[in-house]
């Protein structure tokens, strides 16, 4: 048997994470009181970037096992049309196969070191070019996942929430919606 190879490896462990969403169950007691014992929790799966090879590989994959995710694209990126990011109409398909588009800002700049009017900035044009574009956002990625007091504050203006890029894996249904935590897998796509 021959050993796969880096696409097969990538598309394998994909796969993994797919199934995984239809058996984890990490409900905590007081969510349990909210749920039905049958629904079983929830696994999302967020790209940010808006890296074309998201289009390429998981978007086909995705489809094909009906599951969805979510992409935060740095918009400055696709309105200059960098080879490496989504274009329009890829960002489209994204929304018709019904993924959630968020916002990772226009520039892709920590938000913590940016001036009130630059954050302002990154945060409502990135929405407002979306919208332009038909996609109505409702989530902001942080970029670098920082974050402070001030940039939250910001972020409530636009966005009706939010989330870092690391932290606790689980989050409970108190959670602060503008701090929603994702347990990371850094997966590099084939260019």
């Amino acid at each position: 048997m021959q050993p796969l190879g880096r696409k097969m490896k990538i598309r394998r462990l994909l796969l993994i994470f797919l199934t995984s969403a239809l058996f984890l169950n990490p409900l905590t007691t007081q969510a349990q009181q909210v749920f039905p014992p049958s629904w079983g929790g929830m696994v999302s799966f967020t790209f940010d970037d808006g890296d074309r090879n998201i289009y390429k590989n998981a978007l086909p994959i995705f489809k094909k096992y009906g599951k969805v995710g979510s992409i935060f694209p740095v918009v400055a990126d696709i309105e200059e049309n960098e080879d490496w990011s989504v274009t329009w109409p890829q960002l489209v398909e994204f929304k018709e196969a019904g993924w959630e588009i968020g916002s990772h800002t226009m520039t892709h700049r920590d938000l913590t070191a940016l001036t009130d009017a630059d954050v302002d900035y990154e945060l409502k044009n990135s929405k407002i070019i979306l919208a332009n574009h038909g996609i109505e956002v409702k989530t902001l990625a942080f970029p670098y996942g920082n974050y402070n007091a001030r940039v939250l504050d910001y972020t409530t203006r636009y966005y009706e929430n939010s989330r870092k890029a690391w932290g606790e894996p689980l989050n409970g249904i108190g959670c602060n919606r503008y701090l929603i935590q994702p347990a990371n897998l850094k997966v590099r796509w084939e260019k």
